[in-house]
């Protein structure tokens, strides 16, 4: 919510979840090894490496649908990050 005086935005009323959102992503974005793990993410995702559910569920040693942990800011990653060259190339 917008709060104007004389029609101009002078302050915002913004809910206490959406301010922890905010948190935390400044807090994943002022660290560049998280940064660089995105922008990793995103190329891997323009390129087609991707990793099918299966594979990903032995990765984590999971059974079919269950939840794979969560790995964020304040998290020790306890995994080497996935490569794996796209489908149908040598």
């Amino acid at each position: 919510m917008t709060i104007t005086r004389n029609g101009r935005p002078v302050a915002m009323l913004v809910s206490p979840s959406e301010i922890e959102s905010w948190k935390a992503t400044m807090e994943i974005l002022s660290d560049p090894e998280w940064v660089a793990d995105i922008r990793r993410g995103v190329r891997n995702l323009d390129e087609g490496k991707v990793l099918s559910e299966r594979e990903i569920e032995q990765i984590f040693g999971l059974k079919p649908g269950e939840a794979a942990p969560v790995i964020g800011p304040g998290v020790k990653r306890r995994m080497r990050p996935i490569t794996r060259r796209p489908r149908g190339r040598a």
